[in-house]
């Protein structure tokens, strides 16, 4: 659902971005950083994939999200590469 919002108005990625919206944190604790590699799951895969894509877009608004969660890079990266690999 979300991804067909973006898809229609990628300016509402400003919003869901923003500090105080609580799909960031949700999304972060979901590919969590502290799981081993053994507890991927797809569900795991999928937050990572739509954190990506809500990085990825560029509107106003987007670049603060991208330095504020700077320090989460390493997990996502982690999560895709595993998902990338298991395609």
């Amino acid at each position: 659902m979300i991804e067909n919002l973006l898809s229609l108005s990628p300016p509402i990625a400003t919003s869901i971005l923003s500090a105080t919206s609580p799909l960031i944190p949700f999304l972060l604790k979901r590919i969590g950083a502290d799981k081993a590699p053994a507890a991927q799951d797809q569900n795991r895969y999928y937050a990572g994939e739509l954190l990506s894509l809500l990085l990825s877009i560029e509107v106003d608004g987007v670049k603060d999200a991208r330095a504020r969660l700077a320090g989460d890079v390493d997990a996502l990266l982690r999560v895709l590469s595993v998902s990338t690999s298991l395609s």
